[in-house]
């Protein structure tokens, strides 16, 4: 668990704006669709919002998280 409901949007950033880290693949799984109500899969690879390659709710089923990666 990060310290803010953001900081994995930081981090993702983060992560891609960095030479050495640009080119790993980010999968995210995390429970801030449940808590803002908002739909973060269709942001994923939005590369200045949610550069992730794929976006996971925490309730997402294991076998679908499994298949992506």
């Amino acid at each position: 668990m990060l310290e803010k409901e953001y900081s994995g949007f930081e981090l993702a950033r983060k992560l891609r704006a960095n030479q050495l880290t640009s080119k790993i693949k980010i999968v995210m799984l995390s429970s801030i669709s449940e808590k803002t109500g908002l739909n973060f899969k269709q942001d994923a690879g939005k590369e200045k919002y949610l550069p992730v390659d794929a976006f996971f709710d925490k309730t997402d089923q294991p076998a679908s998280i499994m298949l992506t990666i």
